[in-house]
């Protein structure tokens, strides 16, 4: 699926995060689940296409970045499982599932 493309009525990673984004602004998670904190892992072929979706991240929050997100590639997973792996956050800082 491409990252972005010109046009929002066609599939892109870009849509996908503006439509949780914006559920998440509107605090649908808890309307719907009853969870107020929550995170959209996303794992990719490269780190190369984590930082092209950090650029869209940039996008949507106007720049400011966030938490919210959070990325990996696959090459992460090949020796450390998910919970040990530093996963890079929508402000560019590295976290883990643990902290």
């Amino acid at each position: 699926m491409p990252v972005v493309r010109s046009n929002l009525e066609r599939t892109s990673f870009n849509r996908n995060l503006l439509i949780y984004w914006e559920a998440w602004k509107k605090k649908l998670q808890v309307e719907q689940f009853g969870v107020s904190q929550i995170r959209v892992l996303t794992i990719t072929d490269s780190a190369k296409r984590v930082d092209i979706m950090l650029s869209a991240v940039d996008e949507i929050t106007a720049g400011k970045g966030s938490n919210f997100f959070l990325f990996g590639h696959y090459g992460q997973f090949e020796k450390a499982l998910p919970l040990h792996v530093g996963w890079k956050t929508g402000k560019r800082a590295l976290t883990h599932l643990i902290d």
